[in-house]
């Protein structure tokens, strides 16, 4: 899994040129860890998910921080974005869950809680992360 990492620009960098920074960074975080995902046999599912997530998020956050001193992205590459990064939150809040949420919650006397039944089917996350639409998006973010 590849966690966030700092990025670098120059204090007197433009705003276009932060921007692009910070942007390369978060979607370097999302490809690295979309692409071991996507791997036959990745290592730490789990973490790959967390971690994907993570990158989309701070993506988002970036282009909220430059608003107004940039050019918007494209509103449909933005709900794309948010669709994608859904699904996968899905897939994560079934893995928290399952980590041990479940087990918490019955030793405190919650009722039972079955995250299958009580939430929508999610796709496998490798399949989801491989299939045309993730790709497309993944390049177009590019």
């Amino acid at each position: 899994p590849r966690r966030a990492v700092r990025p670098v620009y120059a204090a007197t960098a433009s705003a276009t040129t932060a921007q692009g920074a910070v942007l390369d960074e978060c979607l370097a975080q999302v490809l690295h860890n979309a692409a071991a995902l996507c791997a036959d046999a990745p290592e730490d599912p789990v973490t790959l998910v967390h971690q994907l997530r993570v990158g989309m998020r701070r993506l988002r956050a970036a282009l909220r921080l430059f608003d107004g001193w940039v050019p918007p992205a494209p509103p449909e590459l933005l709900e794309a974005w948010r669709d994608l990064f859904a699904e996968l939150g899905a897939t994560r809040d079934r893995d928290v869950f399952d980590s041990g949420v479940a087990r918490a919650l019955a030793a405190a006397g919650a009722p039972p809680l079955n995250p299958r039944t009580n939430a929508p089917a999610t796709q496998d996350p490798r399949m989801l992360m491989r299939g045309a639409g993730a790709q497309s998006l993944l390049l177009q973010w590019s």
